[in-house]
């Protein structure tokens, strides 16, 4: 059941800016973090009009207590607070709202457990002016094979962890035309490192094929 975020008016001290990404009418735009331990990222969103910001987070967890998501209700973290993780790790499914045309996500990590290290499934969000919308970047199921892509975009390396396996599987990289990419696959003991550092920029397709299923994902390289 998806879960509507309420407004509460409570601000925290300034941290450095990262800009902002501004979104536009159509398709929605899908974004992925897989945090590390000991960061304060930000991530910033505006309409190109005057319309609200809908973010949907499609699948996440972060550390009970001691890592935090918070989304605030402007350009900047001394906006008002719309939502903020307190002792629940799973953000899936959670919808927020602005009320004008700016939208922030903060995500703060201690020097403990994380995403990279620890297993937790990475944040995956849609942005929207058009109302909530599914992700379509980062997250996909596809009968028993389920997996998570991070960083996303990528320079030198994108690393692949499964959730959910049928047996032994299969790693394909693949240009949008549908011709295989050769890229060196190393394996991680929990997933698979894709070294990306002499691709081209663009966008790829990664599959992973078990012995009866079949799942991709769409890759962004930058360099």
């Amino acid at each position: 059941m998806q879960r509507i975020a309420s407004l509460i008016a409570f601000g925290f001290l300034g941290v450095a800016s990262y800009g902002q990404v501004i979104i536009t009418g159509g398709a929605p735009q899908s974004f992925q973090y897989c945090y590390p331990s000991d960061v304060d990222t930000l991530f910033g969103y505006a309409s190109a009009g005057p319309e609200s910001m809908f973010l949907h987070f499609c699948a996440g967890q972060v550390e009970n207590f001691n890592d935090h998501v918070r989304v605030y209700d402007g350009s900047d973290d001394m906006a008002p607070l719309l939502f903020e993780s307190q002792g629940n790790a799973d953000v899936t499914d959670l919808i927020v709202i602005s009320t004008g045309p700016n939208i922030l996500i903060q995500v703060i990590s201690d020097d403990s457990l994380d995403c990279q290290n620890q297993g937790y499934v990475p944040l995956l969000w849609s942005v929207s002016v058009d109302g909530v919308a599914p992700c379509a970047l980062g997250v996909e199921e596809a009968g028993d094979v389920r997996f998570d892509l991070f960083p996303n975009p990528a320079d030198q390396v994108l690393s692949i962890r499964p959730r959910y396996t049928d047996g032994d599987l299969r790693i394909e990289l693949r240009d949008l035309s549908g011709r295989m990419v050769p890229c060196e696959v190393r394996s991680t003991g929990v997933g698979w490192e894709l070294h990306t550092g002499d691709l081209a920029n663009g966008e790829y397709v990664v599959t992973i094929s078990g012995s009866e299923r079949v799942a991709s994902l769409k890759a962004v390289v930058l360099h």
